[in-house]
């Protein structure tokens, strides 16, 4: 094994031989934040945890018992380490609709801040590029268009009327070895990187 100074850099740069684009901020401080929140909703509702991202509850107790702050060695810029596992054609159906509520902003809703997120960083990596989009999320190319092609009024409402579990896609078993190798670059970083690229919604490609 080799010693790298940023081994999140240096595994991303793996999948960048694909596109020759560099990480994206707004992906990566995502992922962060999906990382975060796992950690610090573990710590007092491991078993909500549980449920909402297919984790176990031996693996979220590994992961409260790490800092916060380890919690970035383990985001990319290049593809988020969570997907959304639903059926995607009832996301298509929902944004195929025009009668949304177009006053879905004055619905202060803080539990669906996340899957708001998700889905406008979405939008705006799919209105660059549509393909690194199917990459970067883990989702099909019809997806990535009909949200690039969605208003922010209808991704909102997206948010709150369809909700869908997130989930890992990569082998969670992997987790302690990322984290405990973090200062070089292991068969494990190089297996979450095949396993994500291979994985939507945790169904193979």
């Amino acid at each position: 094994m080799y010693n790298f100074p940023n081994l999140i850099d240096t595994w991303d740069q793996s999948v960048l031989h694909l596109r020759d684009q560099g990480p994206d901020l707004n992906v990566s401080e995502f992922d962060y934040s999906l990382w975060a929140l796992v950690h610090q909703t573990g710590t007092q509702a491991p078993d909500l945890i549980r449920d909402s991202f297919d984790l176990t509850l031996e693996t979220i107790e590994f992961i409260v018992s790490r800092p916060i702050e380890d919690m970035e060695l383990l985001a990319s810029g290049t593809m988020l380490s969570f997907t959304m596992v639903a059926d995607e054609s009832n996301f298509l159906k929902i944004l195929g609709r025009r009668d949304y509520n177009k006053l879905v902003f004055l619905s202060r809703d803080d539990h669906h801040e996340y899957d708001a997120a998700y889905w406008l960083l979405m939008n705006r990596q799919a209105s660059k590029d549509l393909m690194r989009t199917t990459q970067i999320f883990g989702v099909g190319v019809d997806l990535a268009r009909a949200v690039a092609n969605a208003t922010d009024t209808q991704l909102r409402h997206l948010a709150i009327t369809s909700q869908a579990k997130f989930v890992l896609r990569f082998d969670q078993a992997l987790i302690p070895q990322i984290l405990e190798n973090s200062n070089v670059l292991s068969n494990a970083h190089l297996k979450r990187v095949v396993q994500s690229m291979r994985n939507r919604g945790g169904r193979a490609l």
